[in-house]
């Protein structure tokens, strides 16, 4: 992260300083397609870095859905999910992704099950868009007994 800044300033000094004796950044130059098809070197990093930013700000590869455990009391958790603002598809599945988790908990608390307490969905408004939210409680029950065999 450091050195993202350190490069960061370097370009904005060398933008910065006005001195007309640089070269630029990119080449003068032409990608020749065909004959009559040409793209500037100009157009190409204007395209990647369109590219980038929406990759930045969608983010294919992160999970859809963003999950919040929070104990209430030994055996009663509340669970928030949250879906990315930029979801291509997910829209169905709060459902199976609080089960889940729900089950999850149970297994890591040492219990064999899970009772739904209360579940909610619906949609927070946002600044530019809406998101998906999901919020529940849960209760576990039914405690696994662990008995050393010897």
């Amino acid at each position: 992260m450091q050195t993202l800044k350190s490069a960061a300033g370097l370009i904005l000094i060398a933008f910065a300083s006005g001195c007309s004796t640089t070269d630029p950044l990119i080449a003068d130059k032409s990608l020749l397609l065909s004959p009559s098809v040409q793209i500037s070197y100009e157009a190409i990093a204007g395209a990647a870095l369109a590219g980038a930013a929406i990759w930045y700000v969608a983010d294919p590869l992160a999970p859809t859905w963003s999950v919040a455990r929070k104990k209430l009391a030994e055996d009663r958790y509340r669970i928030d999910l949250r879906q990315k603002r930029f979801a291509v598809g997910g829209d169905g599945e709060a459902q199976q992704v609080f089960h889940r988790a729900a089950e999850t908990l149970a297994e890591e608390n040492g219990f064999s099950g899970y009772a739904i307490v209360t579940y909610t969905e619906g949609i927070e408004s946002g600044p530019l868009l809406g998101q998906r939210v999901s919020r529940g409680v849960v209760l576990l029950g039914g405690a696994v007994e662990t008995t050393a065999s010897r």
